[in-house]
């Protein structure tokens, strides 16, 4: 989103919600920035400015409001950011800063904790880091402030996002796709996984808060140093990020689209918590089902992974094998044909050569192309890992058979490879969400085909 200074006035005096997160205001005459939503009053027009992301007004300069609580409100990914004078790494000290700031009120975890947790390396220095950007330590923030428990049970924190938000149809894809042993969704509708970190391991948990805007997750691990690196995975994995309504927008132009919208508003892409356990898994599902894929990883997570230290009772046992595990591996005895088992050494081999290999590259097509390099990965693959594990937002496997089926004409017609994609052109920049929304209705009238049966 641009930051159209009409729009965001408008957004200011209405405290229009549906703003929240989509741009932060700041009042040059207190040094604070605010909410959209903020109850406080507004300053003059001419004393405020406009920034895109919390991170921003913090490296900026700028305090965060005690009362609105800017730190907590949704971030948006793939916005336009306003140019601020400020260097990445002192963002990312900024981002550090506003984690801290909502560990200290959401929980009661330690201020030693914290800082750690937050990346900061002692109490000493997050408080003189607090004093210097805020002006007043953790502990006067923490004050009477009554957060949740931390300690040996784990640490609770809420994750917002921007509604709507269709949470049954992401723990639904999750669940058909869940890797047995390392994760699970229970008939509760709550997400279950194990987690790793050095030599470490935990679990989390996550499920949306009631009331609220947001997820609620519970993290259990013993090294409170990985807990920021866990709460961008999770944003991840569950898309918190997204702008359902600006994505809505997009592609609704679509006559073909726009009737799956309407019934599914708040669609998200699920992620993947780790690059190379979605890559494998991806590999795994090459020309099967997606039950038989779950079956064969399950068998590898049994033989090849870490047994949890302590039993979860949730069907949670291993951690995921890491590359350097399944590099020097006979992978033939899981069940997977001569060709998988060495696509799979391949694509071990090249995380462990690349470790970027599966972070974002310049563009989609050069991401793709990198994937594509790896023996026994197409474009099909390619695409998914891209989708998932990547975040590229307008990847699409227009090989996938599902795709094809879900836009089959009414005599039951599919549409080929090369027409598929040329139609999705349309849907360009969010033909991954174009995806899930064709994999969902096809899923359920499937479903409803089933019932009637």
């Amino acid at each position: 989103m641009s930051l159209n200074s009409a729009v965001c006035h408008r957004a200011i005096r209405d405290r229009d919600p549906r703003y929240d997160g989509r741009f932060f205001v700041a009042a040059l005459t207190t040094g604070i920035f605010c909410r959209p939503t903020c109850r406080c009053r507004t300053p003059k027009r001419e004393h405020l400015r406009f920034l895109a992301s919390a991170a921003a007004a913090e490296a900026a300069g700028f305090r965060p409001c005690l009362r609105c609580r800017p730190e907590n409100a949704p971030e948006l990914g793939g916005v336009v950011r306003e140019r601020v004078d400020a260097s990445p790494a002192s963002e990312a000290r900024a981002r550090r800063a506003l984690f801290a700031k909502k560990l200290i009120t959401d929980t009661r975890m330690p201020l030693a904790e914290v800082a750690r947790a937050a990346g900061f390396g002692s109490a000493r220095r997050l408080n003189a880091t607090f004093r210097d950007r805020y002006g007043y330590s953790p502990r006067e923030l923490r004050g009477g402030a009554r957060g949740t428990e931390a300690g040996a049970a784990g640490v609770s924190l809420l994750l917002p996002y921007v509604p709507p938000y269709d949470w049954p149809s992401l723990v639904a894809f999750l669940r058909l796709r869940a890797i047995p042993g390392v994760e699970s969704v229970g008939g509760d509708g709550v997400y279950r996984r194990t987690i790793r970190e050095g030599r470490a391991a935990g679990a989390l948990s996550a499920a949306p808060s009631p009331g609220e805007d947001a997820l609620r997750v519970e993290i259990r691990f013993p090294e409170v140093s990985a807990l920021y690196g866990f709460v961008e995975k999770l944003r991840s994995l569950f898309d918190l990020g997204a702008d359902p309504r600006a994505i809505a927008r997009d592609l609704s132009r679509s006559a073909e689209l726009r009737p799956r919208l309407r019934a599914r508003p708040g669609l998200r892409v699920p992620g993947a918590w780790d690059g190379f356990e979605l890559g494998v898994r991806a590999v795994l599902g090459q020309q099967i089902t997606v039950a038989g894929a779950s079956t064969l990883a399950g068998r590898l997570v049994a033989t090849y992974g870490d047994p949890l230290p302590c039993a979860e009772g949730t069907g949670l046992t291993h951690t995921f094998p890491l590359p350097e595990r399944l590099v020097t591996a006979d992978l033939r005895g899981i069940g997977v044909t001569r060709a998988r088992a060495r696509t799979l050494t391949a694509l071990a081999a090249a995380a462990l050569k690349a470790p970027a290999l599966f972070a974002p590259a310049d563009s989609l097509e050069s991401s793709v192309a990198r994937l594509r390099e790896i023996p026994g990965i197409g474009d099909w693959t390619a695409q998914y890992i891209a989708m998932r594990a990547l975040r590229e937002p307008d990847a699409f496997p227009a090989a996938d058979l599902g795709l094809q089926h879900a836009c089959a004409d009414p005599d039951g017609r599919r549409p080929r490879t090369a027409e598929l994609r040329a139609r999705a052109e349309a849907w360009r920049p969010w033909r991954a969400y174009a995806a899930l929304q064709l994999w969902t209705s096809l899923s359920e009238r499937r479903s409803a085909g089933r019932a009637a049966a």
